[in-house]
């Protein structure tokens, strides 16, 4: 759990899951409209990736279905039209930097577009509710990108980036006001 303003560790907890054994996480995004935290886990024996719902202040989580690839790495909501998306990230095959709805019921997936192959590694998507764009990072500078994609058209836009030097960008979320 982290403080809204300074972004400051405040608690943690490890992830767990009755029936399975989670060794990692790549993604988690909140559904402002059930108030709900889901999260990509990667599980053990079957490995795989799953969609799960996660309470973020004990780490346990609820789980809603394997995805269809283990290489899904990034989740974002679109709170305008209530849809959860998903990215494959640049090493997972046909999946890689491909746009995908996912159910929240069953963790089904849709091809929506791509691929959007802009950077060369690390997928990361999140959507601004101030201007109903999807934004996608990929790569590591020197050959880091950024774009924005309309969820309607899916026609990605250059965003040029600012502000402080970076290696790979690893998460973000929308703040509001134009900040992530």
């Amino acid at each position: 759990v982290f403080n809204e303003n300074t972004w400051a560790s405040i608690s943690s907890a490890p992830l767990t899951m009755g029936g399975f054994t989670i060794t990692g996480a790549q993604a988690v995004t909140w559904n402002s409209d059930n108030l709900l935290f889901y999260a990509i886990v990667t599980v053990s024996s079957p490995f795989g990736r799953h969609l799960v719902t996660v309470d973020p202040v004990t780490g346990i989580c609820t789980n809603i279905g394997a995805l269809a690839s283990p290489g899904f790495s990034t989740l974002t909501y679109n709170s305008t039209s209530g849809i959860l998306y998903t990215m494959g990230g640049s090493g997972s095959g046909a999946f890689a930097e491909n746009l995908y709805s996912v159910d929240i019921n069953t963790a089904a997936t849709t091809f929506l577009a791509g691929p959007f192959s802009v950077g060369t590694f690390g997928e990361v998507i999140a959507y601004n509710y101030d201007d109903n764009m999807i934004y996608h990072w990929s790569g590591e500078a020197p050959l880091s990108f950024m774009e924005k994609i309309d969820p309607v058209t899916f026609i990605a836009t250059p965003v040029p980036q600012s502000g402080a030097v970076h290696s790979e960008i690893s998460g973000a979320v929308y703040i509001g006001a134009g900040t992530f």
